[in-house]
């Protein structure tokens, strides 16, 4: 076998491995790995029963490395989000700015949302540094809806958890998505990555590129125009009927006085209903308005009460502080006039003792001198 009979062999078989898949539902289309086999319903089956990525589930088609009946890793699988799954806020309407697109793929993976709402000034290098964790961290965003982000699952069976890169388009109903996953050896899954994951596209007329470039603006909706002519054209007279149509408005205007009579029944226990809360209100305003007199005139009684209290003790105060002055001031000494005979240079007489009555005792007589 000459060798460009080998390489035609060896390009015809990586070409029918690398064959287009194509999903009509939802136009979305991939080529293949080379070399990988696509799921067959039963695989396909299996991995939405088992696999649960960041994103959830609802895959739509898939590809496996091994050929065997039973999901073995690695493997690559689909999915389409619609616009219908996500909150309102986050459906796009138009073309996205850059924090749009980062606020609509934080809708869509819950593991972005640990750090709470975007800031208005935040980009993609931001988003990168400050919104990645374990589970999910973003690779890149690109103008045309392209991104790529990657993380670990936890594995129920073994210890490893489960590896995985997923690549993103931004479409005009949905997202469409290829992630790979894998246990081991996760490296080798580099040109898968890198080159058939990228041909993830939408089908003309479904792209991001379809979306309009500004929201569309709502129709103005009046409402009151139809009902007006709707009510004029039915209560109009026909002018085939003439003077037969009279039993007709005495029917149509029995109805609403009935309808009247009705509301004047109905409309008595409403004000006796507000009557009796307006009733409460005021008594509760009267009664908090005599609580409050009650208390200012207590206080005003306590305090002039007091007041005459201060009042008394500070006479008393100085009543005593009066009367012990007057007690404790020296009385004048009275002194006796000196006597006729006694004059200077004469010494004094001895006085008189003993007491008042009493007869003098006689002296003794001089001595001669």
């Amino acid at each position: 076998m000459t060798w460009p009979l080998m390489a035609l062999l060896v390009f015809s078989a990586v070409c029918t491995h690398a064959e287009q898949w194509n999903d009509e539902r939802y136009h979305v289309s991939i080529t293949g790995p080379n070399q990988w086999a696509p799921m067959d319903e039963a695989l396909l089956a299996q991995a939405n029963a088992g696999v649960s990525h960041v994103t959830g589930r609802g895959f739509i088609g898939g590809y496996m490395l091994n050929d065997t009946n039973k999901l073995v890793f690695p493997y690559l699988l689909i999915q389409f989000k619609p616009y219908d799954v996500l909150p309102e806020p986050y459906r796009p309407q138009a073309k996205l700015d850059e924090r749009g697109k980062l606020e609509l793929i934080c809708a869509l993976v819950s593991a972005f949302k640990h750090r709470g709402p975007l800031p208005e000034t935040i980009d993609t290098p931001q988003f990168i540094d400050q919104y990645g964790n374990e589970h999910a961290v973003l690779v890149r965003l690109e103008d045309d809806g392209r991104f790529d982000f990657a993380g670990k699952i936890p594995h129920e069976v073994g210890e490893d958890p489960i590896r995985y890169h997923t690549h993103g388009l931004i479409g005009k109903d949905g997202i469409a998505l290829a992630t790979v996953f894998s246990i081991e050896a996760f490296s080798d899954l580099a040109p898968v990555i890198s080159n058939e994951m990228r041909t993830l596209a939408f089908a003309p007329g479904y792209s991001y590129a379809d979306l309009p470039d500004t929201p569309p603006t709502p129709a103005p909706t009046d409402a009151t125009t139809p009902a007006t002519s709707t009510t004029t054209d039915e209560n109009a007279p026909s002018p085939t009927t003439g003077a037969t149509t009279q039993p007709t408005p005495e029917v149509t205007q029995a109805e609403p006085d009935q309808a009247t009579n009705e509301t004047t029944e109905a409309i008595p226990p409403a004000r006796e209903a507000n009557s009796a809360v307006l009733i409460i209100i005021v008594s509760v305003f009267v009664g908090a308005f005599l609580v409050l007199a009650i208390i200012i005139a207590c206080m005003t009684h306590l305090k002039a009460k007091a007041k005459r209290e201060r009042a008394e003790a500070r006479r008393e105060r100085l009543q005593a502080a009066h009367q012990a002055t007057t007690q404790s001031a020296p009385r004048p000494r009275m002194s006796l006039p000196p006597t006729a005979a006694q004059t200077k240079g004469t010494p004094p007489q001895p006085q008189q003792a003993g007491r008042q009555g009493r007869p003098e005792r006689p002296g003794r007589p001089e001595r001669p001198m």
